[in-house]
């Protein structure tokens, strides 16, 4: 029987999968690191448990003590599920740009949870760091964990995430596209695979907003302001961040970050956050510009149902201008959606007589003939006009078109939205005819526009 004593037993040894579909056109190979199959379902179990465990031997937490820690969501919860192991009280400090969600995971986890400003100075009191601090100066028997200047943070990358990843490639890795909290990655498992695989390129890959590209690509930082991805990115250099490990930074907007945690889920059957987002739009970019023999690889760093309030809620989306809106349907995307596409106008000459041109719709099976005289159409004969002519006329082979024809249909641009058309065909309208380009011109109907609309 293989049985574990504990989840904590479980956390690492996350597969690696290979990226299919969000990597049509590019040539080498993209893997990520299924981080979110952690018990916790994040990277931040790896240190959460470690942390832990190195303060036990240090003697910094005693049974029955207090844990305090300032975070985004993900350390907090990997130390959630460590305490309710181990047996230690949490308190934990998040800005509240973070979702829902987390909180109540951590809340549920046992943790104690204090929401704190996210607009503010890192050395605003109320900031969450400076409010950690001053909770556990103040909590009798409590450690503060901090994640942000904590040595052990990069050790649990360097001594596991860097090895696992090294054995998984077998030392076959041309870049490495992290991005950067607290930096712990970066610092732990980069330094490590620096050290082993020769030529190996780092990438960071930095919301906008961070200071982190600025950093790497003109030695300061920029001005920040607030972005909506969570988790990473920062406003100033954490001690445990060793940003002279990155080659190269890729800054990477919240709208490209979300759009692409979408594509995932629905391309790949990977449901993640908005950092994953930020970590897959910088690892396609790098590999653009790489051979196909070369591998990039990086880091699903959470869970998608973490964010359910937020980037999986199209209201949300829309309200913060990060929703990709359905290209509009025009004209010309009803009449490319159809097999008949590519055919030519079937037209009728105005001198033409009226059993031809009946017989003409009959054959092709159409409700409206459109009347030309040389290039230009002229009239049109409708199906309710030609049944009122078989009925009601008996001199259809010398009677011409032109006599009783009805009025042109309407010529639209390619471009004109299908909403306009279909309220034109609801008003009355038989059909029209969409202007392709360079004169040339097809007919829509109702049934094309019932067509596109259903797909």
């Amino acid at each position: 029987m293989e049985i574990h004593e504990s989840v904590l037993d479980v956390i690492g040894d996350t597969p690696l999968v290979r990226l299919r579909r969000v990597t049509e056109g590019i040539a080498c190979k993209v893997f990520v690191k299924l981080e979110n199959l952690n018990p916790g379902g994040s990277l931040k179990d790896r240190i959460g448990s470690y942390m832990i465990e190195k303060a036990e031997k240090a003697g910094k937490v005693k049974p029955g003590g207090t844990i305090v820690e300032s975070t985004s969501g993900n350390t907090g919860v990997g130390l959630a599920v460590a305490c309710a192991v181990k047996g230690y009280r949490l308190i934990c400090t998040m800005p509240d740009k973070m979702s829902q969600e987390k909180i109540n995971l951590l809340r549920g986890l046992g943790a104690k949870v204090i929401v704190t400003p996210t607009a503010v100075a890192p050395d605003d009191p109320r900031h969450y760091v400076q409010t950690a601090k001053r909770i556990a100066r103040e909590t009798p028997g409590a450690h503060y964990i901090d994640q942000f200047n904590n040595p052990d943070n990069p050790e649990a990358h360097y001594r596991n995430t860097g090895p696992e990843i090294l054995r998984q490639t077998g030392g076959k890795l041309d870049a490495f596209v992290v991005s950067m909290g607290t930096g712990g990655t970066l610092s732990g498992a980069g330094r490590f695979l620096k050290e082993k695989i020769k030529g190996l390129r780092i990438v960071g890959a930095d919301p906008e907003g961070s200071i982190y590209t600025s950093i790497v690509r003109n030695g300061k930082p920029s001005e920040t302001h607030v972005y909506k991805v969570e988790g990473i990115g920062h406003d100033y250099v954490p001690g445990t961040c060793d940003p002279s490990l990155l080659d190269d930074c890729i800054t990477v907007t919240d709208r490209a970050a979300f759009q692409m945690a979408r594509r995932l889920a629905r391309e790949e059957g990977i449901f993640a956050g908005g950092s994953t987002g930020v970590n897959v739009v910088a690892a396609l970019e790098v590999a653009r510009k790489l051979p196909a023999e070369a591998t990039v690889l990086t880091l699903v760093c959470d869970l998608g149902e973490r964010y359910l309030s937020k980037q999986w809620n199209d209201d949300w989306m829309r309200d913060n201008q990060l929703l990709e809106e359905a290209t509009p349907l025009t004209a010309a995307g009803v009449i490319g959606q159809r097999r008949r596409e590519g055919e030519a106008l079937v037209s009728v000459p105005a001198d033409a007589n009226v059993r031809d041109a009946i017989e003409l719709m009959r054959k092709r099976d159409l409700s409206q003939l459109p009347v030309r005289k040389g290039d230009a159409i002229v009239g049109c004969i409708s199906e309710n006009q030609a049944i009122d002519l078989l009925f009601n006329r008996k001199d259809l082979a010398t009677l011409r078109v032109e006599a009783v024809m009805g009025p042109p249909l309407p010529v639209m641009p390619g471009d004109t939205p299908a909403e306009e058309i279909a309220s034109m065909l609801s008003r009355g309208t038989k059909a029209v005819l969409v202007d392709k380009g360079k004169g040339e011109l097809t007919m829509l109907t109702k049934f094309d526009l019932i067509h596109a609309s259903a797909r």
